[in-house]
């Protein structure tokens, strides 16, 4: 049979052929001898090619996946609009010029050191920690059904923990190994005690900016921990801790609650932003905290069984963690003195569970969390005095004392005003240090700037689709334009804000107008707004879009 060689390059889109490479080469031939007709000519005709090389590659093999499989869909939507092979690089080829000095394996153990470090200062749980279980109390008990069905639900595309157990094992065999693996969980339920190889992590360092400088501010730790130990987490977390915390959650708590979401926090923040700062000459000084760890301490007092409390603080004791630079790095194994691993299914649940009764005394002060991310907003009256300094004092002494670590460096100061003389405040401080003041930041997934302006968001957005027009993006993710989507997904949550009367954001909603009881639903009463900013506001704007569809 006869042989060709073709040269591939590790650089090159899926959707390029040798048709395409071979017009390319001699449009580079045409250009290198200086015939600029023949150039012109060429260089149009690459042009199509590679468009329709593009859009065959979206017919035939992403097209269908949107609705099979979302998730290989948008890895083949951001590779034809550029935007994965920022994501594809290694974590070493982020670093910084200096931080290459170091072989792999000094450099995960230098990594690793640094995690390790951050919380090095809080004493481990000791192994006589625990509280009192009653004879009666009957411990969490699961099904062979229960774990065949919850073995069938995991995902082959993560990637598994220390452990060697392959996801497509556990998933492939669910039925055979149902019945052992019920009989592991029930036993460590039943005893308080994890397995020690459930307490082990590859901890993957995942880069927080395009080019690391800094090891310890610019890395996040992603715990990759057992398979079966997340499938434990799992039933510990629907059988116990979500009901519990589900029953007593801070209504400004917006993170993992059933119908709660960033759109609503935002929603909630630049409300009582533009509203108070509508024509009234208040000025908006908001506080974004940013904490370093988080500890368990309160799961006594929220009502979860003693054995389940008794299963968790095991589940925290004497872990260790590797660094995992690569398939072939590891670093030294470090015992993890303190805190809940980021990558744990039980992590964001402990941490609403401690977070959960940090609250203002302050009236003319708000606070919206969701999650880890804590935001703090007083509203300064003009002519009048900030008191916001006291409350950031209330919150660092109740973080001392519930065993939280604020980060000064990370925590931000923003200033809202649209007065002609801006009010002069004086600096925030967290322990000794002043918190930077910043003019825009980036918060809950999108940009907020100091004039409540969505210019850098915008631009932001337009980065992500830079190969390609506004036309050529909709066309190749085959979605409708921003503005209906966006007027259709606002339209459906308005609606579910005003029948929902327990909604979050119910409280924002203007007065009906009049008192007498009418077959149709009556409109709301919009108050005319001082200031275009508020007016357009997402509640007042639907408010009135919905008067305005009841008028016959």
């Amino acid at each position: 049979m006869p042989e060709r060689s073709i040269k591939v390059h590790p650089n090159d889109r899926p959707w390029v052929n040798s048709n395409l490479k071979s017009l390319i080469n001699r449009r580079q031939k045409a250009f290198t001898s200086g015939n600029v007709t023949l150039f012109k000519m060429l260089r149009n005709k690459v042009n199509r090619e590679r468009k329709r090389c593009r859009k065959s590659y979206y017919q035939s093999k992403v097209h269908n996946l949107r609705n099979t499989n979302p998730r290989d869909w948008w890895r083949e939507v951001k590779q034809l609009c550029g935007t994965s092979k920022h994501n594809n690089k290694s974590v070493k080829d982020r670093l910084h010029q200096d931080l290459w000095q170091e072989t792999d394996i000094n450099l995960s153990n230098k990594i690793n050191n640094v995690f390790i470090n951050v919380i090095q200062n809080y004493v481990p749980l000791s192994e006589d920690t625990a509280v009192i279980v009653h004879n009666d109390e009957t411990p969490i008990i699961v099904t062979e059904s229960t774990i065949a069905r919850k073995l069938q639900e995991i995902s082959t595309s993560r990637s598994s923990g220390p452990d060697g157990i392959s996801n497509w094992v556990l998933k492939t065999y669910s039925d055979i190994l149902a019945s052992p693996v019920a009989n592991i969980i029930n036993s460590s339920f039943q005893s308080c005690k994890v397995p020690q190889i459930w307490k082990l992590a590859d901890v993957v360092p995942l880069p927080k900016t395009s080019t690391v400088k800094d090891l310890e501010r610019e890395l996040r730790p992603i715990s990759l921990t057992s398979t079966l130990s997340k499938t434990a987490e799992r039933l510990v977390i629907e059988r116990e801790v979500k009901p519990t915390l589900l029953k007593v959650v801070d209504p400004q708590q917006f993170g993992f609650i059933p119908n709660s979401s960033t759109v609503l926090a935002l929603i909630s923040m630049l409300h009582c932003w533009l509203s108070a700062t509508d024509g009234s000459g208040s000025s908006v000084r908001t506080i974004f905290l940013d904490y370093k760890k988080a500890f368990v301490a309160k799961l006594f007092s929220l009502g979860i069984k003693p054995c389940v409390v008794n299963w968790i603080i095991d589940f925290l004791r004497n872990r260790w963690q590797r660094v995992k630079l690569s398939d072939n790095c590891f670093s030294d194994w470090l015992q993890v003195p303190a805190g809940v691993p980021q990558g744990t299914r039980l992590g964001p649940w402990l941490f609403l569970a401690m977070i959960n009764d940090l609250v203002l005394q302050n009236h003319l002060s708000e606070m919206w969390k969701f999650a880890d991310d804590t935001t703090v907003s007083e509203i300064v009256e003009k002519n009048e005095q900030s008191t916001l300094q006291m409350d950031i004092d209330d919150i660092t002494t109740w973080s001392m004392n519930n065993s939280f670590q604020l980060n000064p460096f990370k925590c931000k100061e923003m200033v809202i005003s649209f007065s002609r003389l801006p009010p002069v405040f004086e600096p925030i401080r967290i322990g000794d240090r002043n918190l930077e003041r910043v003019t825009s930041i980036k918060s809950l997934g999108v940009i907020l700037r100091n004039d409540l302006k969505w210019i850098d968001h915008k631009r932001a957005m337009k980065i992500i689709f830079y190969e390609l027009s506004y036309d050529e993006a909709l066309n190749i993710a085959g979605i409708s334009t921003l503005e209906n989507r966006r007027e259709y997904l606002s339209n459906n949550l308005f609606n579910d804000i005003v029948l929902n009367d327990d909604h979050k954001l119910a409280k924002l909603l203007p007065s009906k107008a009049g008192n007498r009881e009418l077959r149709k639903e009556r409109s709301f009463e919009v108050s005319p707004a001082s200031t275009n900013r508020f007016g357009n506001s997402f509640i007042n704007f639907y408010a009135k879009k919905h008067y305005k569809s009841d008028v016959p």
